[in-house]
């Protein structure tokens, strides 16, 4: 189990231009549902685990825990382990701009 936090604070789910601009044109639906679900529930106290939410998101244990990686090599989640490497928290990040500019999906419409 781990406990998930943000580093931004809001009294409303929202989803940033950011993630839709430069993520939804290359990324996987159910890749992006478990980021919008992170989003969501990073205010709360509840505890997670890759299995509780493959069961939440009818996504398969391991498509979590590749998709969480995806998103922490985007640098947009960090997770930590235990010496077991177990999940122990995750940490949602601000949206920074990728290193080399990625054109935004909706540059050409």
């Amino acid at each position: 189990m781990f406990q998930l936090k943000s580093s931004f604070k809001s009294n409303y789910f929202w989803v940033p231009n950011f993630l839709v601009d430069h993520y939804f044109h290359d990324t996987e639906a159910e890749s992006i549902k478990l980021y919008i679900f992170l989003l969501r529930m990073a205010e709360g106290q509840d505890q997670y685990s890759p299995k509780l939410l493959s069961s939440i998101l009818s996504i398969s244990e391991d498509q979590v825990l590749i998709y969480m990686k995806q998103w922490e090599s985007r640098k947009l989640l960090k997770m930590e382990v235990n010496e077991n490497w177990e999940i122990t928290s995750i940490m949602l990040t601000p949206f920074m701009e990728p290193a080399q500019q990625m054109p935004s999906a909706y540059s050409e419409i």
